[in-house]
């Protein structure tokens, strides 16, 4: 049950910050402003699944994570370099590494 209440609570943390950052791109007229909707879609997805995937709060909030990161290209993100390496690398790697702990954790809960 406490494990649901985390996964309400990022849910409800992450979709008001996409709504945020959708409304802002409207504003500005950025050419990211369907962006959010997409990504409010596939959390909510997730969301929904997150019984049957059988999600921890963890890599609920992981997926959050890059998908708030992901929409920060709002604010020309993906145009800037950290230390020689492209904002979009690090967004896709994060993306890789939350999804290969899941994987990696589901297994290892199967093999039980």
């Amino acid at each position: 049950m406490k494990k649901d209440i985390f996964n309400w609570i990022i849910f409800v943390v992450v979709a008001f910050g996409l709504i945020a950052l959708e409304f802002y791109s409207v504003r500005i007229d950025s050419r990211y402003k369907w962006d959010a909707i997409f990504l409010f879609a596939l959390l909510l997805a997730v969301f929904l699944l997150r019984k049957k995937l059988n999600i921890n709060p963890i890599h609920f909030f992981l997926f959050g994570l890059f998908l708030i990161s992901h929409n920060l290209g709002v604010f020309n993100l993906y145009r800037n370099f950290y230390f020689g390496i492209e904002y979009d690398i690090y967004v896709h790697t994060f993306f890789w590494i939350s999804f290969f702990s899941y994987f990696v954790s589901s297994f290892w809960d199967k093999e039980k």
